[in-house]
């Protein structure tokens, strides 16, 4: 297994990437970009020494075979032993971050490296979905508006991390990154954050001025829904007004815990959770791009699961 990482940050430009190979085995190898390049890509596989003439789709294919309907860039390659070849990728990844991670594995590596990845990813969903279908029945029985924001919030957060940890072949879309709506679920993901707090904060009884703020993200993430797509290198805006919501949220129930609020005190120390996990990978979102990898994804997926599970406590004890 080799692997090396590209890191290019926001950009709407196309960039190129080239190598070398020789493969010094008999085996097959498969080249895998784990990372989410959602817009145009194209890779051209080809002999050294060839003319431009000469390269044609394919002889292109001939040597590299694009897997239909696995979740990640990834091509078979039939490389005859001890030939050099060369390797040109185009790509270009509309408003969103281009991070190619490039892993050259046999056939073993490849299978053990899917199966471990996308075993979690399904662990994560999985709970996520029976959660957010609680909160669903819960919503029928006693047609509490706060079930269903919770339920939304809780889908969306699991659509969100679906753009860069795909699972489900019919949710693919959702990774096309230069769609105008890529950023819907971030955005759905923060508009519900936002409802659901001032709601099991009831910030509207206890401070009145901090409700208003709350309404004011609820606005500000449902027009950027409508219109981000339309702005270039957008992308940046939800982690910005994610990692202010966090901060003012963070605020808002310790103000109404010292106000004896019991609930209030209760989210306030399940809200360190996301605090811990939410503000290194803001971080990386919004200045340091370069270091941005899908395995993070999955970490962070797992504690957002923790915090959904206590929220639906809280819920509870309401």
């Amino acid at each position: 297994k080799q692997q090396n990482q590209l890191a290019f940050g926001r950009s709407q430009s196309a960039w190129w990437v080239r190598f070398s190979l020789i493969n010094q085995t008999e085996a097959d190898w498969y080249l895998l970009i784990d990372s989410l390049v959602g817009d145009e890509f194209e890779i051209f596989v080809f002999p050294a020494g060839f003319s431009n003439q000469a390269i044609t789709p394919q002889l292109i294919k001939s040597y590299a075979v694009n897997l239909q309907n696995y979740p990640r860039r990834s091509w078979h390659l039939s490389i005859p032993k001890n030939q050099l070849f060369n390797v040109y990728i185009r790509a270009t990844n509309g408003n969103a971050i281009l991070n190619m991670p490039l892993e050259l594995l046999s056939a073993d590596k490849f299978i053990m490296s899917t199966f471990d990845k996308y075993r979690l990813v399904s662990l994560v969903f999985a709970g996520i979905l029976v959660l957010a279908t609680y909160q669903f029945l819960m919503f029928l029985v006693l047609r509490e508006a706060s079930y269903i924001i919770l339920a939304v919030y809780m889908l969306s957060v699991m659509l969100t991390i679906h753009r860069s940890s795909p699972l489900f072949s019919s949710l693919f879309f959702l990774s096309d990154t230069n769609a105008h709506f890529f950023t819907a679920p971030f955005l759905i993901a923060i508009a519900t954050s936002a409802a659901y707090a001032r709601d099991i904060l009831s910030t509207a009884y206890y401070a009145q001025k901090l409700d208003w703020i709350f309404k004011a993200f609820i606005v500000v993430a449902l027009v950027a829904l409508f219109t981000l797509g339309a702005i270039p290198l957008s992308t940046i805006f939800p982690p910005v007004l994610t990692l202010l919501l966090i901060g003012f949220t963070f605020f808002a129930s310790l103000y109404v815990a010292s106000k004896g609020s019991r609930l209030g005190l209760y989210f306030t120390l399940i809200f360190l959770i996301p605090l811990g996990i939410y503000l290194p990978s803001l971080s990386v979102l919004i200045w340091k791009t370069e270091l941005w990898r899908p395995e993070q994804d999955i970490l962070f997926s797992f504690g957002i699961l923790l915090f959904m599970l206590l929220l639906s406590i809280i819920q509870a004890e309401r």
